[in-house]
Parts: C-alpha cells; sequence; structure tokens
C-alpha cells in the first residue's frame, strides 16, 4: 500500500511500464525517464552548474569524472 497517490503513480510508471515521456532537451544528450525526479535529477548532476561551499562554480561533463574551472 502506498502513503499517497502520487507514490503509486511513480511506482506504476517505474516498474509496470516501458515508457518514458521526460525527455532530456539539452542537445547532444538522448536520454529519457518514466518519473519527472529522474530527468531532473539528471539535468542537475549533467548539465546544470554546481556551487560548493567555498563559491565556487564547476560546470560538470556528461562524463561523470570530469570537472570544468
Amino acid at each position: 500500500m502506498f502513503r499517497f497517490h502520487s507514490n503509486l503513480r511513480d511506482h506504476e510508471a517505474s516498474v509496470h511500464s516501458d515508457d518514458r515521456p521526460w525527455v532530456c532537451n539539452y542537445a547532444g544528450c538522448d536520454k529519457a525517464f518514466k518519473i519527472k525526479n529522474s530527468l531532473t535529477e539528471h539535468i542537475k548532476r549533467h548539465h546544470e552548474k554546481i556551487t560548493y561551499r567555498y563559491g565556487e562554480e564547476l560546470e560538470m561533463r556528461a562524463s561523470h569524472s570530469t570537472y570544468i574551472s
């Protein structure tokens, strides 16, 4: 049993469906996701600038391991 209806919807989308309606619109990225939150997290991790505690901004490349200052 799910506490919230949205949790049930997310479960049904991620487990019982092959649909991936949430598509990344960044140039050169062909990723698509079953759940909107997964797309949001993908964009934060791979396409947006990250600000660290000392105020230094770094842009993370899609390779996961290379940073540009």
